[in-house]
């Protein structure tokens, strides 16, 4: 997708990596209409442009069920979208993160060990066929499937018995920054897994000259965030 829809989310803080990389052509989707634009990407669905322009209600009532409508707070989509769908969406709240002015955490807790049993080894193509939807969200099928996501993405994984524990995996990836995933499968929670996948992940991003973006709405991921040494930058609505 040609560089020219940018204006169109320039309004956007909230998932930045995730509307570069559509914007920058490597992936997902965007439907244009008049002074409007529906970015797809995942599970998100981001508005972008002017929410009175003819063809607004158009876009969002394209929606079908299992996406989330991100919104800037206050932005008149929100209200737009909520007219639109009704009941059929609940409203809740994402935080954004960006690396705070000192790195040195970040970089610091990447010398986090696996706890005992477990092995912490790079996502490759065939590591990526097994992880599956009890580690969603992951960048994998976002990427295009697991060979894809090799050449495009990259991540760490912990693994247990030959099973995926816990993935922090690129969910979009730009020319300078990167969407961190990261995601626990439910039997082996609280033992410190995403703290230390994610900061492989997140010293891999660096050494390629990336800044890591991470959004969350859940509390859990929200603490992760913090002590990763991620600054909180924004508040974001969505609508599922």
């Amino acid at each position: 997708m040609s560089g020219s829809m940018a204006p169109l989310f320039a309004h956007h803080e909230t998932l930045r990596a995730v509307i570069d990389a559509a914007v920058e052509g490597r992936g997902g989707r965007i439907m244009v209409g008049r002074d409007v634009a529906l970015l797809e990407w995942g599970c998100y669905r981001i508005p972008g442009g002017d929410a009175a322009a003819p063809g607004a209600v158009d876009l969002l009532a394209s929606l079908r069920t299992n996406c989330e409508i991100v919104v800037p707070e206050g932005d008149p989509w929100r209200d737009l979208a909520l007219e639109v769908h009704g009941e059929r969406v609940s409203d809740r709240s994402m935080r954004s993160y960006v690396p705070g002015p000192d790195l040195d955490a970040l970089t610091e807790a990447a010398a986090a060990a696996p706890p005992p049993g477990y092995e912490l080894v790079r996502v490759d193509g065939r590591l990526a066929r097994r992880i599956g939807r009890k580690l969603e969200p992951h960048g994998v099928e976002v990427l295009g499937g697991p060979d894809r996501f090799a050449s495009t993405g990259f991540g760490h994984a912990l693994v247990r018995n030959d099973e995926v524990a816990c993935a922090a995996t690129s969910y979009a990836v730009t020319s300078r920054a990167v969407e961190v995933a990261i995601a626990t499968h439910p039997d082996h929670r609280r033992r410190g897994l995403a703290f230390c996948a994610a900061s492989a992940m997140i010293r891999m991003a660096l050494e390629l000259g990336l800044e890591p973006h991470w959004n969350a709405f859940n509390p859990v991921s929200q603490h992760l965030a913090d002590r990763l040494g991620f600054r909180f930058a924004d508040m974001c609505g969505i609508l599922m």
